[in-house]
């Protein structure tokens, strides 16, 4: 979509000079893509730390990125935020779990890993993306996944009662 829009704005409708290559999709496409969308989303969740961090200023005490060493990076023609993380210096991209981007690459994630604990999802995204909220946001994911749901043990009737009564059976 974004290298639709972006030929659309090149093209005139009386110059046909475009080449078969500017019409595929490559890595840097995708690339870009990738961060028009992470924009979108850190300007919905994180819209002070943007102007604070576009105009050289030092985020609030209150923000989820102070302490964090947050700063605006040129990617793929995006300026984005990039945190470097609380124990080690590794550069990630905050992001909120309460935006439907951050849901959906959660839920994409635990379904690619066979529906495995959020912690080892949260390990995985978070080489990349430091993302507020993320265990409850998988904890949440986890209980509406059917898959999940049916492979988790069930109590007999006994041993249900007995949980209930707090009794040793």
């Amino acid at each position: 979509m974004l290298k639709f829009v972006r030929n659309a704005r090149k093209s005139t409708s009386t110059d046909e000079t475009t080449t078969f290559d500017s019409h595929t999709l490559c890595f840097s496409d995708i690339q870009a893509a990738k961060m028009c969308l992470i924009l979108q989303q850190q300007k919905e969740s994180f819209p002070v730390e943007i102007d604070a961090l576009s105009h050289n200023k030092q985020i609030q005490h209150s923000s989820k990125l102070w302490g964090l060493c947050s700063t605006m990076k040129r990617h793929a023609g995006f300026n984005v935020i990039e945190s470097r993380g609380r124990v080690d210096s590794r550069v990630m991209m905050p992001l909120s779990a309460k935006c439907q981007l951050t849901k959906l690459m959660l839920q994409t994630k635990h379904e690619e890993l066979n529906h495995i604990g959020a912690s080892t999802v949260i390990g995985i995204i978070g080489q990349n993306h430091l993302i507020f909220g993320a265990k409850k946001e998988l904890k949440r994911i986890q209980r509406l996944c059917t898959t999940c749901r049916e492979s988790m043990p069930t109590l007999s009737n006994r041993e249900w009662e007995c949980f209930q009564t707090a009794e040793l059976c």
